[in-house]
């Protein structure tokens, strides 16, 4: 929703008889959207950004009586000679209810439908190739705000000064959502090769799989269908750990990572274009025997697999 702003001016600092410096926190910045989202509850991405907890326990945030408020905001910095940065510390960031309640932001998505309990600052740097081109700041966070609020003002620093009006409750869209993911050619190992450059050396590993146990190895295509990129991009972003393989009993599988080169990473960052397709080999250890499983990234199902065809090597 897109809300009526009012902007305030702010002032360059500099002391008497220096210039100006390079990083400045009191200058104008213009918006060019600002948009608000409420919603009653959130679910938290903090341990799965962090990857250890299982993918089908979400933890729910909400608080009787109060509402999140999810603010997203672009502005327009007017850069010049002396103006290369602007950064506004999280804790100078505030929205302001009506009877002059100040509340600091709670977190914000690491990337869109991924909460963490972070409070974000806002920040920006004037490319090296200015004038020629141009470096918008992009700001987001969430507040938690009485229900009953209706508007709110927007203070960032001394640099900006916008009324937000409290849009209705909506769901939260999921981190799944923004992406499309597909499993093809499922295939089983008993052990698995690596290799590490160490000191210029070029190291070979190897993984065995435990007794009872095979690596199932799945091609996934995951297809952007819209940007979770908090800061402007036209891009879906993942890390390995958010996929979870889950057993028809419930019980997880236990992720040994996605094939990266010669390596095989637990923990990569990973994204793709909106409208294009990247595919991702990732392994999972599973019980010998098992001919079903159900992937999940974050709390979401995202895919079926059928096993019951898939033999293990000789």
């Amino acid at each position: 929703m897109i809300s009526k702003v009012r902007t305030i001016f702010g002032t360059l600092a500099a002391a008497a008889g220096l210039s100006v410096p390079a990083t400045v926190h009191a200058q104008e910045i213009t918006p060019l959207s600002l948009e608000a989202h409420a919603h009653s509850s959130l679910v938290s991405w903090q341990e799965w950004v962090l990857g250890p907890r299982p993918c089908c326990i979400p933890e729910v945030l909400s608080q009787e009586g109060m509402v999140f408020l999810d603010v997203r905001a672009v502005f327009d910095v007017p850069w010049s000679e002396d103006l290369t940065r602007v950064n506004v510390r999280a804790r100078d960031i505030n929205v302001i209810l009506e009877d002059g309640t100040e509340l600091g932001a709670i977190g914000a998505y690491e990337n869109y439908g991924m909460f963490k309990h972070v409070p974000p600052s806002a920040g920006q740097t004037r490319p090296r190739d200015w004038p020629e081109s141009d470096s918008d700041l992009y700001y987001h966070a969430v507040f938690l705000i009485p229900a009953d609020a209706a508007e709110v003002t927007l203070v960032i620093g001394e640099t900006f000064s916008g009324e937000i009006t409290v849009p209705p409750l909506t769901e939260p869209a999921t981190a799944a959502s923004y992406a499309e993911m597909a499993v093809t050619n499922p295939r089983f190992h008993t052990s698995l090769s690596t290799q590490h450059t160490m000191g210029g050396l070029e190291i070979p590993g190897s993984l065995s799989a435990p007794d009872g146990f095979a690596f199932l190895e799945l091609t996934v295509d995951i297809t952007g269908l819209e940007s979770n990129d908090t800061s402007g991009g036209n891009r879906f972003h993942w890390r390995t750990h958010n996929f979870h393989l889950v057993m028809p009993d419930g019980i997880h599988a236990s992720l040994i990572g996605e094939r990266f080169q010669t390596r095989i990473f637990a923990g990569h960052l990973n994204s793709v274009d909106v409208g294009q397709t990247q595919t991702e080999d990732m392994i999972w250890a599973v019980p010998v025997g098992v001919e079903a499983m159900a992937l999940y990234f974050g709390g979401t199902q995202v895919a079926e697999i059928d096993l019951s065809g898939v033999a293990l090597p000789e």
